[in-house]
C-alpha cells in the first residue's frame, strides 16, 4: 500500500521545478487533504499580514493553526523544490518564528528542514525527498493534525540531533584513530613491546570509510592502499622536495606562511592538516602523531599521505610544484 509520505513525495517530485506560487498552492492542498487541517476553519493561514512597527508586512507562506484553541502551531516557509538550502532561507524562517513566538518551523526547498527553538537556540533535522528516508513518514506522523504536539516535535528534533552529533563525533574519532596502537594494546598482555613493534613493522592499519561516490576532495583519514603508480612513495617524494625547496630558498616567505594554513594545504595538496607546523606541541592531534618527528629545514612536515589517493596527490603536488618552482623537473624534483 502506498503511504501518505510516498504520495506527498511523488507529488513533489512531479513539481520539483514548479514556481513558488504552484508550490504554495500544492502545500495548502497537502496540509488540508493529507495532514487533516481545515481551510474553512482557518487552520491553514497563507500569507498572513501582520503589523511590524508602523507598517504592515506579509510574513510566512503558511501558518498552521489550532482552530479549537485559537492559536498558531507552526510555520511553513516554502521555496522551489529544486532550490538548495541557503542560510538566508533559514534566517527568514527563524525570524518569523521569533516574531510570532513559535517554537516549531518547517523550511521546504530541496529537502525538508524541521526547526525547533529551545531557549531561543535553533536545532534542526533534515529529511530528504526520497522514499527510503525513514524520516519522511515520521514527518507526516509528527505534523498531521491528529495527535500533533509541539513538545513531541521538539523531543524528536533534539533526540535525532543528539544522535547525529554523536555519530559525527564517532566518525571523526575513527578517521584519526591510530589502529597500530590499538593492536599493540591487544597483544600487550602476551608479548613484550619491542617484540610487538617488530611484528607490526610489516603491517599497515587503516579505517576504511565506504564512500557514497568518488570524492572531489581527498577525505580526512586513512584508507586501504592500492599499489603505488611510482617506485618512489609519496612520503619519500614529499620529504625530498620539501627539503630541497627549503634548503635552496625556492619557497617565498608568503608561500611558507600559506603552507601553515589547513585550508590552503587541503586545496593545493589534498591534506587534512597544514603541511608545516613550527612547534613540537602541534605534531600530535588527539594523542596521535600527524607529522614526522624529525624537522626538515626547521619545520615539522605533515606525514598523513594515504596510498589510496596516491595518483591524486601526485597530480596536486605536480600542479603546486609547477607554480612555486616552474623548472622543478630540470632540478630533479620530479617523482622517481
Amino acid at each position: 500500500m502506498v503511504t501518505k509520505w510516498e504520495q506527498i513525495r511523488s507529488l513533489m517530485k512531479l513539481n520539483e521545478s514548479a514556481k513558488e506560487e504552484r508550490i504554495q498552492w500544492l502545500f495548502e492542498r497537502v496540509f488540508a487533504e493529507s495532514f487533516g487541517y481545515s481551510q474553512l476553519s482557518g487552520e491553514i493561514d497563507p500569507h498572513r499580514s501582520i503589523r511590524v512597527g508602523s507598517t504592515d508586512r506579509v510574513i510566512p507562506d503558511i501558518i498552521i493553526r489550532d482552530s479549537y484553541e485559537n492559536k498558531d502551531l507552526f510555520i511553513v516557509e516554502l521555496k522551489q523544490l529544486n532550490y538548495p538550502f541557503e542560510n538566508r532561507f533559514r534566517d527568514q524562517l527563524l525570524s518569523y518564528m521569533r516574531l510570532l513566538s513559535l517554537k516549531i518551523g518547517v523550511l521546504i526547498c530541496d529537502a525538508i528542514y524541521i526547526y525547533a527553538l529551545v531557549d531561543d537556540t535553533p536545532n534542526y533535522i533534515k529529511t530528504e525527498w526520497k522514499n527510503d528516508d525513514s524520516r519522511g513518514e515520521t514527518f507526516f506522523e509528527l505534523f498531521k493534525k491528529e495527535g500533533f504536539s509541539v513538545e513531541k516535535v521538539i523531543k524528536f528534533v533534539l533526540e535525532n540531533k543528539r544522535i547525529e552529533d554523536e555519530v559525527s563525533r564517532i566518525k571523526t574519532e575513527l578517521e584519526q584513530i591510530d589502529l597500530k596502537e590499538v593492536v599493540k594494546l591487544y597483544f600487550s598482555d602476551s608479548f613484550q613491546e619491542d617484540v610487538i613493534d617488530l611484528a607490526l613493522n610489516d603491517f599497515e592499519f587503516y579505517v576504511n570509510k565506504i564512500p557514497d561516490k568518488i570524492p572531489d576532495k581527498i577525505p580526512d583519514g586513512p584508507t586501504p592502499p592500492p599499489p603505488s603508480p611510482s617506485g618512489e612513495t609519496i612520503q619519500n617524494w614529499v620529504r625530498r622536495i620539501v627539503s630541497y625547496l627549503l634548503k635552496n630558498h625556492k619557497l617565498t616567505s608568503q608561500e611558507i606562511i600559506r603552507l601553515h594554513d589547513r585550508d590552503y594545504s587541503r586545496d593545493k595538496l589534498g591534506l587534512s592538516y597544514p603541511l608545516f607546523v613550527d612547534s613540537e606541541t602541534k605534531i600530535k592531534i588527539k594523542t596521535h602523531n600527524r607529522y614526522w618527528t624529525d624537522k626538515i629545514e626547521g619545520f615539522y612536515v605533515c606525514s598523513q599521505w594515504w596510498k589510496e589517493y596516491d595518483s591524486k596527490y601526485d597530480q596536486l603536488i605536480r600542479n603546486w610544484l609547477g607554480r612555486v618552482c616552474a623548472n622543478f623537473k630540470e632540478l630533479g624534483l620530479d617523482r622517481r
